[in-house]
């Protein structure tokens, strides 16, 4: 497009729709064809969720090499947290003796510019996670404890638990963390990334029928259920404790999914027809997200 006179202006539009709308109002042009152009329909495509044993097999390649990465993608897999918000935890949000975890920021790489800013959401939460999580969180910690003590060195409460540098001084990036773990997922022969991972954090909580509102929360979104949460006593509902212990347990692979919700439940928990019940089963069937073996239930695939 042809530059227009004045676009110099440091309050003059650089989007070319506002270039349009501006040359408009002063009579530049008759007509904004902005307004009459039709933008392209976008597909959202749906992002696999990873099977609970694809899972287990990329963290279990990951202690082979690099046991930060594999606690790293285990955290992912537990809390479904963002990239950019486990990258951005401090020790001082580790509470081992509580089994809690406090995400309170994001960082980010924006045009080569390292950013440590507040959530996607705008808002920190606490999570709750299971002995397990708190064990190797606190093996993790302590090597690197352990090695700053042979230097004479403590391990500052604000230093990033994922970091390259041995005071932790500065954050692993989320990039890098992203290829990292996809790279050594792809050598146990797993095809894994950190949204796939968060989607295999809300797609088993609800297999395993935790509600929306609290698998919401869980997961770091604005809405259902994050108001409800904050008027708890503790900083994390018993739900959130279950959901993290379940979790563990099915990336552990110490316990199976869930049986899918039968017919008679749909029923009774939405009030709708045996027949739209039925369907439904068979949609979730067809899509391969269900299976049925014969005499014993409907079961959640591996794919769901």
């Amino acid at each position: 497009m042809q530059a227009l006179d004045g676009e110099d202006d440091p309050e003059y539009p650089q989007h070319p729709v506002g270039r349009l709308s501006t040359a408009e109002r002063w009579e530049w042009i008759s007509w904004n064809p902005a307004e009459s152009a039709k933008p392209p329909t976008v597909t959202r495509r749906p992002v696999p969720a990873t099977s609970p044993q694809d899972v287990a097999k990329a963290i279990a390649e990951s202690r082979k090499t690099h046991p930060a990465m594999a606690l790293y993608l285990w955290l992912v897999a537990i809390t479904g947290a963002r990239r950019g918000e486990l990258c951005a935890l401090q020790v001082c949000d580790v509470d081992l003796e509580k089994c809690v975890l406090h995400l309170a920021y994001n960082y980010v790489v924006v045009g080569g510019r390292r950013v440590r800013k507040d959530t996607k959401t705008h808002q920190d939460r606490h999570l709750a996670i299971d002995p397990v999580t708190c064990t190797m969180l606190r093996e993790h910690l302590e090597a690197i404890r352990a090695e700053l003590g042979g230097l004479g060195l403590e391990l500052p409460e604000d230093a990033y638990v994922f970091s390259n540098d041995p005071m932790g001084a500065s954050p692993w990036n989320p990039d890098g963390a992203t290829h990292k773990g996809s790279d050594l997922a792809a050598a146990a022969g797993v095809k894994l990334n950190i949204k796939g991972l968060r989607h295999y954090t809300a797609s088993q909580m609800l297999a395993a029928r935790f509600d929306l509102r609290n698998t919401a929360a869980r997961l770091g979104y604005s809405s259902g259920g994050a108001t409800t949460l904050r008027h708890y006593a503790e900083p994390v509902s018993e739900v959130d404790r279950r959901a993290a212990a379940y979790l563990a347990a099915l990336t552990a692979g110490t316990c199976s999914p869930p049986a899918a919700p039968s017919e008679s439940y749909l029923v009774g928990h939405y009030g709708v027809s045996r027949g739209t019940a039925r369907r439904a089963v068979q949609v979730r069937r067809d899509e391969g997200l269900v299976v049925t073996i014969p005499q014993r239930g409907t079961y959640v695939s591996e794919r769901g």
